[in-house]
């Protein structure tokens, strides 16, 4: 195997998250060559014991291309699921202040 072929043909980054897509090519029953396409996702983080250094955390996950579209609503799903619960779980304000709608910016995310 050489070294061209673990290269990605596509990669996309948004801050610390990455999607790169690599190809194989392999024959089928009949001998004919087939490209297959895998998708490597990756988180980088830092621990507390990196904070301040050059060091991350990675964690990858391979998908195959039709996974990627149940992820991407599986996500989107879970999301607007924890917007919900955030809003109806938000403790009242006591001493008579009116009630405040909550924006996404008030939700703690770690």
């Amino acid at each position: 195997m050489s070294n061209e072929q673990n290269k990605p043909v596509i990669s996309n980054r948004d801050k610390l998250l990455s999607a790169s897509v690599f190809t194989r090519t392999e024959n089928d029953e009949q001998g004919r060559p087939r490209t297959t396409y895998s998708v490597s996702v990756q988180r980088a983080y830092q621990t507390q014991e990196q904070k301040g250094s050059q060091e991350y955390t990675r964690e990858k996950i391979s998908l195959y291309p039709d996974e990627l579209l149940r992820f991407a609503e599986l996500f989107r799903r879970t999301y607007n699921d924890i917007i919900l619960h955030a809003q109806m779980n938000k403790p009242q304000r006591t001493g008579g202040y009116p009630a405040q709608t909550m924006d996404v910016d008030d939700i703690p995310f770690d």
